[in-house]
């Protein structure tokens, strides 16, 4: 650039080589660094710092072109003899005249050091993948165990094993997905545990059904039987007739019993404060006008006070508890209202402690041939105990052989 083109063209020929020449040895001076440069004027060599032929060299290895076409580079790899270079060229104009230049470059050292470093460097990353990988694998498998443990348990809770837990661990996300999952299978179980005991409840309850319509249904059927195929005096019928029509009504309120017991399971109620004095008088006036209670004396109190119910049922409840303390033979009933506890006290004959756990079964009775006569079906205090349920309440007995019983209605709310 610092040659003016008009002095170099009016130059003469050994004069304008030997300018060439010198400028083109600076440049290779100033930038070659461990490179030596080639450059040709068609196919005169005009300077040539390496010793080698460059087309002969370009020629022995596969040359690659990098950039456009007109200012393109070649380049190419060879070995001469032990050396390995690595060659450049790229074509110019220069005052209209076409030259080429060449770059060599001996990267021997640069080679050797690589076939020395590919092996320690493969063998370095063989240790290391070695060491790593197993590492890597223990650390995800620990890492994922909680989730397999997870998997593991939710596979035995579907299979029916609901007592199933996780044990968490730490305070992370996959902890608190533990947390969450116990709480999805304490649910899961409550439920299951809840229909399991529903079922197993109903099954009794149809077992127990069909054992007491078996008798009346029984005594029915013999009856009428006999009253069809026998020649009976009218006194035979009319004890026949009667004997059926006690026994129709007997599986009538047995009926109605497992209607009221069954209604009471899926009973949504509203309840509103009542007054337990009016509720107390409504069962009185229920109880006097009543049948069978002639030699039972009734009396109730009330301290005045008001509590959350379903009038109805509640009367309902205390009209079922007086029915069992008529059965058990009482000569005085009394009904108390006291703050939160109504009771009901009798002087019947009371019952044995042994079966007090028993009395709110269905269809549980402490003296079949006795409860019998009386007319009892076991479903009393059965229906009592769901209806005290249905108010937040707690159905407590109190009672002795001998000393009459006890029944606390007790709101909790």
């Amino acid at each position: 650039n610092a040659v003016n083109e008009s002095a170099f063209f009016s130059a003469a020929g050994n004069a304008r080589s030997s300018l060439i020449q010198y400028l083109f040895r600076e440049y290779a001076r100033r930038t070659a660094g461990d490179a030596d440069f080639i450059l040709m004027h068609g196919s005169e060599t005009v300077c040539n710092t390496s010793g080698y032929q460059p087309d002969i060299l370009m020629s022995y290895g596969e040359i690659r072109t990098l950039g456009a076409s007109y200012d393109a580079v070649e380049y190419t790899t060879v070995k001469a003899g032990n050396e390995i270079l690595f060659l450049t060229r790229q074509a110019f104009s220069f005052a209209r005249e076409p030259y080429t230049v060449y770059m060599v470059s001996n990267i021997t050292q640069v080679y050797r050091g690589l076939q020395t470093f590919v092996p320690g460097a493969v063998l370095i990353g063989g240790l290391t993948a070695a060491v790593c990988v197993p590492l890597l694998v223990f650390l995800l498998k620990r890492a994922l165990f909680p989730l397999e443990m997870l998997k593991q348990q939710a596979a035995q809770i579907a299979g029916g094993v609901y007592s199933e837990r996780a044990c968490p661990r730490g305070s992370d996300e996959i902890a608190a997905l533990a947390q969450s999952f116990n709480a999805m299978a304490g649910a899961v179980e409550r439920n299951i545990n809840s229909l399991e005991l529903k079922a197993q409840q109903q099954e009794m309850l149809l077992a127990a059904v069909a054992h007491e319509i078996k008798t009346p249904m029984t005594s029915v059927i013999g009856y009428a039987d006999t009253l069809q195929r026998t020649r009976l005096t009218e006194v035979q019928q009319q004890n026949a007739i009667s004997r059926i029509h006690t026994e129709c009504r007997y599986m009538e309120r047995l009926i109605q019993k497992l209607a009221k017991l069954i209604a009471t399971d899926h009973a949504a109620l509203s309840l509103r404060e009542e007054s337990t004095a009016v509720l107390l008088d409504e069962v009185r006036k229920t109880v006097v006008s009543g049948q069978g209670l002639q030699e039972t004396e009734i009396s109730v109190y009330s301290d005045g006070g008001l509590l959350a119910m379903d009038r109805d049922l509640m009367t309902d409840l205390l009209l079922n508890l007086i029915d069992n303390s008529r059965k058990a033979g009482s000569s005085h009933i009394s009904i108390v209202a006291q703050k939160n506890d109504i009771f009901v006290r009798d002087d019947g004959c009371g019952i044995p402690e042994e079966k007090l756990a028993h009395v709110a079964q269905p269809f549980y009775k402490g003296d079949p041939s006795a409860s019998r006569k009386k007319g009892g079906l076991g479903l009393g205090l059965a229906l009592c105990q769901k209806i005290a349920r249905l108010h937040g309440a707690l159905l407590a007995i109190d009672s002795s052989p001998g000393t009459g019983t006890t029944v606390h209605i007790i709101f909790t709310n």
